[in-house]
């Protein structure tokens, strides 16, 4: 499985930069901060799911191969691409997903993600929302483009940096949570 971060559209400098598998948290599963002096920061990033095999997929085909939305938490090292040399995405607890739900890339249905942050017990300290569409995320754009260079499986997972929000530096003891169009889709523990 391929976890792909995608970006740049809006400024027509397209990037992907590739996460590992093993950087994926379960839904629901508490995040533990690495063990360094490196500060991070919380982004929350919409995030489509592929859902067949496919290469070279045009754009007028590419809604075909994309089931699922959700929210993924992104453990973001503050102004660095790399941890003591390591790209983010490979580390380890990189991303933390939400609850999948049901996603038609082929209409225009508009979606709202709302997030927040709160310490346990405490009154929310950030919030943000984003709301997006599949035209405006470019799904059939990205897909076309990536398939161009690879192959998609089904599973793998593309994150849309373009849309994603920033809930400000990781606290331990706090609450991450995101809903979709009013339904929860991610909550979940940083320790």
């Amino acid at each position: 499985m391929k976890i792909l971060t995608v970006g740049g559209f809006a400024l027509n400098k397209p990037f992907a930069t590739l996460g590992a598998d093993s950087a994926l948290l379960r839904e629901g599963e508490p995040l533990f901060v690495p063990d360094n002096d490196i500060p991070y920061h919380s982004l929350i990033m919409p995030a489509i799911r592929i859902s067949r095999l496919g290469t070279a997929i045009s754009e007028r085909h590419a809604a075909a191969y994309c089931d699922s939305v959700s929210a993924f938490h992104v453990l973001a090292p503050a102004g660095r691409q790399c941890v003591n040399g390591i790209p983010a995405g490979a580390m380890d607890r990189t991303f933390a997903p939400g609850h999948w739900s049901p996603f038609d890339a082929s209409t225009a249905q508009s979606y709202l993600l709302s997030t927040s942050k709160s310490p346990i017990g405490g009154n929310i300290s950030a919030e943000a929302s984003i709301e997006f569409t599949a035209q405006s995320l470019n799904v059939a754009k990205i897909i076309a483009w990536l398939s161009g260079s690879m192959t998609f499986k089904t599973g793998d997972i593309i994150l849309f940096a373009d849309y994603g929000a920033c809930l400000g530096a990781v606290t331990i003891n706090t609450m991450i949570s995101a809903d979709l169009n009013g339904v929860p889709t991610l909550n979940f523990r940083i320790k």
